[in-house]
């Protein structure tokens, strides 16, 4: 039988532990991932909840979505401030979707605003016609556009 020396078994000792710090390395990368994940979304329904907390704080937003429910024409004020909001939405959207496109978030999905384009909810039509070509992303607007064709 052979004998192990002190030398060897020091470094078989410091081997096991070098296995140990990537293993405890690894879960640590992953308990992050997943704090920043819940953090991305909390965030995200947090910033859904104020959009639509807005309305309800904020009676000149909320009066200028009824008259374009209702058809009726809105004053310049109105316009200004519906389109402030569905500027907003819109940039939302494009927020989730590259962050969805960099793998930080599970949930990229452009439906939502999809549907708002194709219902022309709250006039965000109009506004999509010109954030488009304005200022949102080209690869962004290439997606709902696919999204928009079929």
């Amino acid at each position: 039988m052979k004998k192990i020396d002190l030398g060897q078994t020091i470094t078989i000792l410091a081997n096991l532990g070098v296995i140990a710090g990537i293993i405890f390395l690894g879960l640590e990368l992953r308990q992050v991932q997943d704090q920043m994940d819940a953090e991305i979304s909390f965030n995200r329904f947090a910033e859904e909840n104020a959009t639509r907390r807005l309305i309800v704080t904020t009676p000149s937003l909320a009066g200028a979505i009824v008259k374009r429910g209702a058809g009726e024409e809105l004053t310049r004020e109105e316009r200004v401030i519906l389109d402030a909001y569905v500027a907003s939405i819109v940039i939302m959207a494009e927020y989730s979707w590259k962050q969805y496109q960099r793998g930080r978030v599970q949930d990229g999905d452009i439906q939502g605003i999809v549907r708002q384009i194709e219902n022309d909810f709250w006039g965000i039509a109009g506004a999509w016609d010109r954030m488009r070509r304005e200022i949102l992303d080209a690869e962004f607007v290439a997606a709902v556009e696919r999204e928009l064709e079929e």
